[in-house]
């Protein structure tokens, strides 16, 4: 082609990407910036603006090796070094973005757009310090643009400044009245703070000044859900997405809003969010989330769709930020170790979520531990959160009733939303059964926000009073407990659905102790013990925030709610029906490893022709069935000799088909190991060093089956083929396994609720 034609040819795609430009279509016109530079038009201008395209597009690699090129080329190029520095913040190389960044603010000393992408990088960082130091510069150097003191009441807000941060949102509404999401910010800050009378006043004003307002009408739906006031919080975000239907934070917030009360209505929702973004990362990360947690029918369904999109994101974006954690979740869920490996390490995950006061996500990290810095890691990463969280309730401390005078009875108070048809209240049941009405009075509190089921009634009746208080603040409701003037408080629900561990920062009871629901500290300061027994108790002191509320025997019994001889345990063994032998497992795989795996895998390579059966929901899963078969073939075992039983609640005659179960570690088993011993199944475990590697070694102790527990994983190996050989052991456990239990602490209710409260006369004398 000659020169006039190629100059045609480079203006004709010059052309189409600017209109593409235009557009926002920033992928599209970035290839054709691409194809007029391939074609001649080689300028400095363009190559810019192709990789601002690029770096518009997502396409953060190639926009980096484009300005780089630039900056070698030309070192002291404001501009290039500027977007070199956002790109290196994209691709998540954090350091060199604050190099670059810091050297663009020093080349271009009079724009806020190096120092606010500066605070970016900080805060991607989680040095929000930092980032609100470069937000201030930026807000110095442009008062008039109102996202910069936006920029400084959000990373004020992570701070937990919340009154400084209410006051920098209100800057910005002085400087934009209209400006994007910040009204919603701002009255959710006066919420967090407890001002609700003055939110409700601003509330009043903004719709007075501009009425019909959507930002309005978003920030009373946060108003109301806070007071939990949800069906009319719904209501007001549906009037505001009526009138801006396309606001992608409106539809997540609506799928938000829906999870507790619709799952599939809040995936519609999360699905409109990713439609109408072009698949950015925050809708994949929310829609991916909530289908992993969809359950019903189609659960392997939605849990296949999830994982493909967790595969999504990761491809498009390497720098997650705080949506990592799903795809963390869902790579755990469906045993995909090559791509978890990619992921941002367990500590940056951790710092992350301490940034963002969220405890939840923690317990995937208990079976990722590999050394005993990991171990001490977890536990300071615990502590750091108690820490946040009593700095909070520090701000709004309970006010103390009078000393409490009359029977002398002790008080005793048990706050989780599990007390329910749930495995807290299997075990916990037997304390509401068995106590002695002379010596004690137990009041029970939960923040359940469904339906009351026959066991929860049951709790009820027994209990001295039930509180059900399912909207109550986390402050409102410690002021509710410290109200009822209790000696002792146990909290058992831990960081899962609808429990508030945050409640024990307020101190509503003098002496407060942590048991059951989470296997590991929480790490608030205001819990003083956490409740143990001789083989749970880890060793070394470092593995716990709190004293040890140390039992003589058993943490737990088994309530009859759960583990009673409705449940038919079939005679003879497995073995003998399918004819090999089954290994087996209904452990979660949030709690496998590789190293498991393999161990699993010498098991099986030790005793040829058994077979390994899953017994979860996600054996009707594709992905988790190719990356397990994966997994074990690395380790020479055929995928023949995987089987999987894809079931979900109705699991404990499917221990029939199990001779030996094999338990998870280190996050070992629990309520599982409990419901495999009943059944007649022998569990072999591996003992660790920290609270939560030592739950089986409990009840397998206390079930009479200690000679089970491993040290090493080459003695758990051992103990799994050994005990393969002994038919004549397995056959007597599969008859007699109940009876031994129920002569053994692990067995006897009575016996453990006696105990318990003996404890508690103690630790109160």
């Amino acid at each position: 082609m000659d020169k006039p034609a190629l100059r045609q040819n480079s203006a004709a795609h010059i052309e189409a990407g600017m209109n593409l430009k235009k557009e926002r279509r920033f992928s599209e016109a970035a290839d054709c910036f691409g194809e007029a530079i391939a074609a001649g038009e080689n300028t400095r201008q363009l190559r810019f603006e192709r990789a601002v395209c690029l770096l518009q597009s997502g396409r953060a690699a190639e926009a980096h090796e484009a300005l780089a090129f630039e900056v070698r080329q030309t070192p002291g190029d404001a501009a290039a070094v500027h977007l070199l520095g956002v790109a290196l913040k994209k691709l998540g190389r954090f350091a060199e973005a604050v190099e670059k960044l810091e050297e663009a603010c020093c080349l271009m000393p009079n724009s806020a757009d190096p120092p606010r992408n500066l605070g970016n990088a900080y805060v991607d960082m989680q040095n929000f310090a930092a980032g609100e130091a470069a937000y201030r510069k930026a807000a110095t150097l442009q008062p008039g643009f109102a996202e910069n003191w936006r920029l400084i009441g959000y990373t004020l807000s992570l701070q937990g400044k919340q009154a400084e941060a209410a006051e920098m949102y209100r800057k910005c509404l002085s400087v934009d009245a209209h400006h994007d999401g910040v009204f919603i910010d701002y009255t959710g800050t006066l919420c967090n703070l407890r001002e609700f009378e003055k939110a409700e006043a601003e509330l009043a004003a903004r719709d007075r000044a501009l009425p019909g307002d959507w930002q309005t009408l978003v920030a009373r739906a946060w108003f109301l859900k806070l007071q939990g006031r949800l069906e009319e919080a719904i209501a007001a975000l549906g009037r505001a997405i009526e009138k801006n239907p396309n606001r992608v934070q409106d539809l997540l917030a609506m799928g938000r809003f829906l999870e507790p009360v619709d799952r599939e209505k809040a995936n519609a929702y999360f699905r409109r969010a990713v439609e109408v973004s072009r698949r950015a990362l925050r809708p994949l990360s929310r829609l991916s989330a909530s289908l992993n947690r969809t359950r019903g029918a189609d659960e392997p369904k939605n849990i296949q769709e999830a994982y493909t999109l967790a595969c999504e994101m990761a491809d498009r974006f390497p720098n997650m930020g705080g949506e990592a954690d799903t795809a963390w979740d869902l790579f755990l869920r469906c045993a995909d170790y090559p791509r978890l490996a990619a992921l941002p390490d367990k500590d940056a995950l951790m710092r992350g979520w301490l940034a963002e006061g969220r405890i939840e996500p923690f317990w995937t990290v208990l079976g990722r531990v590999k050394t005993p810095e990991d171990r001490i890691a977890l536990v300071d990463n615990h502590r750091k959160w108690g820490e946040r969280v009593m700095k909070t309730a520090a701000e709004h401390p309970v006010k103390r009733p009078p000393a409490r005078t009359g029977n002398g009875r002790i008080r005793v108070g048990i706050v989780s939303s599990d007390l329910r048809n749930h495995p807290v209240t299997y075990f916990a049941l037997p304390l509401f059964e068995h106590f002695d009405r002379d010596r004690f009075e137990v009041y029970a509190y939960s923040f359940y926000t469904g339906e009351e089921d026959p066991l929860q009634k049951h709790i009820r009746g027994h209990a001295t009073e039930f509180r059900l208080w399912p909207h109550r603040s986390n402050a409102d409701a410690a002021q509710g407990i410290a109200d009822d003037r209790l000696d002792i408080l146990f909290e058992l629900g831990g960081p899962t659905d609808m429990n508030k561990p945050q409640v024990m920062a307020w101190k509503p009871a003098p002496v407060q102790v942590s048991w059951l629901g989470y296997p590991h500290s929480l790490g608030i300061p205001a819990i003083d013990y956490i409740l143990v027994d001789p083989y749970l108790k880890p060793e070394d002191p470092r593995m716990l925030v709190e004293k040890p509320f140390e039992l003589a025997e058993s943490w737990v019994s088994l309530g009859r709610t759960r583990f009673h001889d409705e449940f038919a345990i079939t005679p003879g063994l497995p073995e003998e029906r399918n004819g090999t032998l089954t290994f087996g497992t209904m452990n979660n795989p949030n709690k496998y490893t590789p190293e498991l795996v393999e161990t699993w895998a010498k098991v099986l390579q030790e005793v040829p022709q058994s077979r390994f059966l899953f017994v979860r929901p996600e054996g009707a899963v594709p992905a988790f069935r190719e990356n397990m078969a994966k997994e074990f073939a690395r380790h020479g075992i055929a995928a023949e000799r995987l089987a999987y039983i894809p079931v979900r609640g109705n699991n404990m005659p499917y221990y029939n088909e199990i001779d030996i179960a094999l338990d998870a570690f280190p996050h070992v088993g629990g309520t599982t190991t409990c419901e495999t011993l009943w059944m007649g199944v022998p569990v072999v475990t591996l003992v660790g060093a920290a609270f939560f590697e030592r739950l089986s070694y409990s009840n397998l102790s206390n079930a009479g089956l200690g000679d089970l527990c491993a040290f090493t994983r080459d003695e758990y190996v051992a103990k799994a083929v050994e005990l393969s050989a002994d038919v004549k052991r397995r056959s007597f456990l599969r008859q007699n396994l109940r009876a031994l239990i129920r002569r053994n602490p692990l067995g006897q209710t009575e016996r453990f609720a006696d105990n318990f409260y003996k404890k508690i006369e103690e630790v109160l004398s």
